[in-house]
């Protein structure tokens, strides 16, 4: 109440009702601190609408990973017990590598933004430990996939629209005549990485479908962000692609009878 009082007698009264919203947040992430991190997660894919400008610059997902940590330290450090994702073996080849970097960083020749990268690591880093502290094993296997291919589709959706619609907020353009995709991403080359990444889980969710509504369904988002790859005109997005569809294509095969593999290649 004091906080809102304070702002109302300022410049800044539009922000007045932000440390109410703020407390509610920081309630509803205490009970349920998944939700916090699979919105984060969502928001990932939207580089480009993530920051909220005003007297000061707001990065919502930064926010939102700053109360997931005081949630972790509120209900872990009172009982003097570390995170569960602390005791992971995957910290040592982290660290090794963050090690690797900090070497480089000190003798490159562009030293400052070597660091700044570093700093941008270790943020990386503290997310990662979120990850592995609030996700359950179930979570793993079926909400964080599931909400990567919902966030990112979307995204694709917007750089298709964005393309062949001449939509200038969710594409760019080269000269006169070249439009790229972007979506919600940054630029066409992001778009492509974050694509790439989801196109696996996708063509796992299509082939492992139990019903022909669900596999039509993850059938035509793979569609949807294979075209979107396409709009983002990415040189190595299109070698990634190659790659990636040799890799599915192995675990199509393996899936697949052996009869229907040969009337596939006949």
């Amino acid at each position: 109440v004091l906080a809102s009082v304070a702002l109302l007698a300022t410049k800044y009264y539009l922000f007045a009702a932000a440390p109410s919203l703020g407390l509610l947040l920081f309630l509803l992430l205490y009970r349920r601190p998944d939700l916090g991190f699979y919105l984060v997660v969502f928001l990932i894919p939207f580089g480009g609408f993530r920051k909220i400008e005003g007297p000061f610059t707001l990065n919502v997902p930064w926010l939102i990973a700053s109360l997931l940590l005081l949630v972790v330290a509120v209900r872990l450090l009172p009982g003097k017990q570390l995170p569960s994702g602390v005791s992971s073996p995957l910290w040592k080849w982290l660290l090794l590598y963050l090690s690797v970097c900090l070497i480089s960083a000190f003798l490159s020749a562009w030293s400052a933004t070597s660091f700044a990268n570093i700093g941008l690591q270790l943020v990386s880093y503290l997310f990662i430990l979120l990850g592995m502290t609030l996700i359950s094993p179930e979570g793993l296997r079926t909400w964080l996939p599931g909400v990567l291919a919902a966030s990112i589709s979307l995204s694709s959706l917007l750089a298709v629209v964005g393309t062949f619609f001449g939509v200038t907020l969710f594409a760019e353009r080269h000269g006169q005549e070249l439009v790229r995709g972007i979506g919600g991403s940054i630029d066409p080359n992001n778009m492509s990485l974050m694509i790439l990444f989801v196109v696996p889980f996708l063509a796992r969710a299509s082939l492992g479908a139990r019903t022909r509504v669900r596999r039509l369904a993850m059938s035509g988002l793979l569609v949807l962000n294979l075209a979107a790859i396409a709009t983002t005109f990415s040189r190595g997005g299109a070698l990634m692609t190659v790659v990636t569809g040799a890799l599915v294509l192995r675990e199509v095969v393996r899936v697949l009878r052996p009869k229907a593999v040969v009337l596939g290649l006949s």
